[in-house]
């Protein structure tokens, strides 16, 4: 036997943590919006485009560092109020049309209302809906703005009607 190993870094998933449990069901928990995973894809099953939110259950939470993925289907009559619902919760405008990119939710903080579904015969927690801002019970931290005076900071400015550069 070998005392030593050559590590491959291409085979290290750092979101692959063992032995964290997920919030119980119906549990309320704050999550933040991850860079890595937010991302603009393909349904590997129905080829749908879609917006994947890769989430992590905030310090102090119940099932705090546990990982969720939001899905959000762009060709279908619900992508307005998914993609407003997430704006929303995070404290975002939801009055303007606007460009939804991943760089502008990474970091983010949202509520979630936690499920547990039966999938391929285990329960997994889910995300039931996203909580809206103004039903969070906001308390602001030292210097940070309640939700309806959160400046828009990005860099993308609203688009005007008739623009169909949105991706939805």
């Amino acid at each position: 036997m070998s005392d030593r190993h050559q590590y491959d870094p291409g085979r290290y998933d750092p979101d692959a943590v063992g032995g964290v449990e997920p919030p119980s069901a119906g549990a309320e928990v704050k999550c933040r919006i991850l860079k890595e995973g937010t991302e603009y894809t393909e349904s590997k099953s129905s080829g749908n485009p879609m917006l994947v939110v890769k989430m992590v259950v905030e310090d102090g939470q119940e099932g705090a560092g546990f990982h969720f993925w939001h899905y959000i289907v762009l060709n279908n009559e619900y992508v307005d109020q998914k993609i407003g619902a997430l704006l929303d919760s995070c404290g975002l405008p939801t009055k303007t049309k606007q460009v939804i990119t991943p760089m502008r939710l990474a970091g983010r903080i949202c509520k979630v209302r936690v499920k547990h579904e039966e999938y391929q015969g285990e329960q997994k927690a889910k995300i039931a809906w996203l909580i809206p801002k103004k039903k969070q019970g906001f308390k602001p931290e030292e210097g940070e703005a309640p939700p309806e005076e959160v400046p828009n900071t990005d860099q993308i400015q609203p688009t005007k009607d008739g623009d169909d550069s949105l991706p939805f």
